[in-house]
């Protein structure tokens, strides 16, 4: 697990745990603002 998350963090663990927690919460606003522009476009 931890060679997991070194391989996915560039060499720490520490990073791979921050680019895993990170993912969601991008993820998460790539949708928003999609959901968000499509709206905007629709309502015109």
């Amino acid at each position: 697990m931890t060679s997991g998350l070194a391989a996915i963090g560039g060499g720490t663990m520490l990073g791979g745990i921050v680019v895993t927690a990170a993912a969601p919460v991008l993820a998460a606003g790539a949708v928003g603002y999609a959901t968000y522009k499509l709206w905007k476009w629709i309502s015109e």
